[in-house]
């Protein structure tokens, strides 16, 4: 019987939705931040989280902490764009120009998980 207990939460595990594979952080004040993506924590504590499962999270040169559905590169001119299609890929071209999988949108803070997770 416990072998099939075990085997059965073997399953569970291996098998679970999206929300398993959540990354957290605590943030500076310790309130947990999750996402379905990776997470980082900027200067000031704060931590972003990808809302995507294979989202880009990418610091600017200026400190600001933006995020992408798909990985995310940054122009010469130091703007910074990701891949529209959930863990696209992005490349430069012998030019500069950036290619993303499905097309590129600019990274954004709207694609952050920021609040604290529960109450």
């Amino acid at each position: 019987m416990m072998r099939f207990q075990a085997f059965l939460l073997v399953l569970v595990v291996v098998t679970a939705p999206g929300w398993a594979s959540a990354e957290c952080q605590k943030d500076g004040r310790g309130a947990v931040v999750c996402g379905r993506g990776k997470c980082v924590i900027d200067i000031r504590g704060r931590v972003f989280c990808a809302r995507y499962r294979y989202g880009g999270v990418v610091r600017t040169w200026y400190g600001a902490t933006l995020c992408g559905r798909g990985e995310c590169t940054a122009t010469m001119k130091g703007e910074w764009f990701c891949a529209i299609e959930e863990d696209g890929s992005v490349f430069k071209d012998w030019d500069g120009t950036i290619r993303c999988a499905g097309g590129c949108e600019p990274a954004s803070v709207a694609n952050c998980e920021t609040e604290p997770a529960g109450p």
